[in-house]
């Protein structure tokens, strides 16, 4: 009976300051999520399984997308703090590093050797605006910057920075953490529902550590802030030769069992830079949680 109520104290607690931030009517019920289960389409199929203890903490994430098949465990202080983060897959693992509450610093390894940093800058109310470092993406962008809309923690815009590419220089030979081309390479917007975000269900997550959304074209998406709401537009834009395209918007609708979205279909359109006729994709996702009455 103790053990229930302290449950019920924790989550009412963190959904109290969510539904203040949000103005969410207060829900009969608290959940977190459980499974992610996608179908093909603009997004890689597959599923993710969440896995909790007894403090309902997450422990272990279980991805299978496509060929990726990864988990993920998380370890935590004694007052529910997440420290670190493993890969088993890679034999690796991140340390979580905070000041004032916040995670300002992540180191990498793999077979216990140090590989890199990511380093996390925050605004006055402790939302993310900057991240730099971790793990090079394919397009070279070791930097991001996260601009939001008043008092919201929805990213309105991610702007993803490389360094500048010197005549006859390669992306890995520009690899750098200090020098910075002032202009974005990718530019992604998104608007909102006023529904809780799945992943904001987790607790005593400061950042998520994986993406599986609506596009995965960047490649830096890694620890990024986690909205209160759900995307329901996303749109990528692409700077290749000076000139920035519009590539991608995502058109996202769902259905949701309360406050909570539990089928997700997102049609995406494709642009392209060469005036071919724009292509579309529609696949759908369904989201199941583990629940508690309140």
């Amino acid at each position: 009976m103790k053990k229930l109520l302290l449950l019920l104290v924790l989550f009412s607690a963190a959904y109290l300051f969510s539904c203040n931030k949000n103005d969410f009517p207060d829900p009969k019920k608290v959940c977190q999520i459980k499974l992610i289960d996608r179908e093909p389409g603009p997004t890689t199929s597959g599923t993710i399984e969440y896995q909790y203890n007894e403090k309902r903490l997450l422990t272990k994430l279980i991805r299978s997308l496509g060929f990726d098949h990864r988990d993920f465990t998380f370890e935590y202080n004694n007052q529910g703090r997440l420290l670190v983060m493993g890969d088993p897959a890679v034999n690796g693992y991140y340390n979580l590093i905070y000041q004032n509450g916040l995670v300002t610093q992540i180191d990498q390894y793999i077979n216990s050797n140090f590989v890199g940093q990511g380093f996390f800058l925050y605004d006055h109310q402790g939302r993310l605006i900057e991240k730099r470092g971790l793990i090079p993406s394919a397009l070279g962008i070791v930097m991001a910057r996260y601009e939001y809309e008043g008092h919201s923690r929805n990213p309105k815009r991610e702007l993803f920075f490389m360094p500048p590419i010197q005549p006859g220089q390669t992306v890995n030979d520009a690899n750098s953490l200090t020098d910075i081309d002032p202009n974005p390479v990718v530019i992604r917007e998104f608007k909102y529902d006023n529904k809780i975000n799945p992943d904001a269900t987790l607790l005593n997550q400061p950042l998520i550590p994986w993406f599986f959304g609506e596009d995965n074209v960047v490649g830096f998406d890694f620890f990024e802030p986690i909205p209160d709401n759900n995307i329901v537009y996303m749109k990528l834009t692409r700077r290749i030769v000076g000139v920035y395209y519009n590539f991608v918007e995502n058109y996202i609708t769902y259905e949701y069992n309360g406050h909570y979205p539990t089928l997700q279909t997102m049609r995406a359109v494709q642009h392209y830079p060469d005036g071919r006729p724009d292509t579309e994709l529609i696949a759908h996702t369904k989201f199941s949680y583990d629940c508690i009455k309140k």
